[in-house]
């Protein structure tokens, strides 16, 4: 027996159950595996890294990661930065490189 894609979706109020017909799309399936590996990959990096890295700086540098959320919002869909942001943005980098020269 194959198990199918079951999912609730409330409209107009009712509860409806959208079956395997209306699952995700191969991309999305594609897209989805990339990134679970991609995430499995980081975390073991992140293991070893403070494993046999320095503390300090591994723990610097992992502080950064939602950076990087705001670097990809801005090259893919062109979000806005404001001075704030950017603010931010200089002064981590800044924070990073003088924890790294110590």
């Amino acid at each position: 027996m194959r198990a199918s894609w079951v999912a609730p979706r409330i409209v107009d109020g009712q509860e409806h159950v959208i079956g395997a017909e209306d699952g995700p799309g191969a991309r999305t399936l594609a897209a989805t595996a990339v990134a679970g590996l991609l995430s499995g990959g980081a975390n073991l990096l992140y293991l070893a890294a403070t494993r046999y890295g320095q503390l300090a700086i591994v723990g610097v540098l992992s502080s950064l990661y939602p950076a990087g959320t705001v670097l990809i919002a801005r090259l893919r869909l062109s979000e806005h930065w404001s001075r704030t942001r950017v603010c931010g943005m200089v002064t981590a980098v800044l924070a990073v490189i003088f924890v790294v020269i110590g």
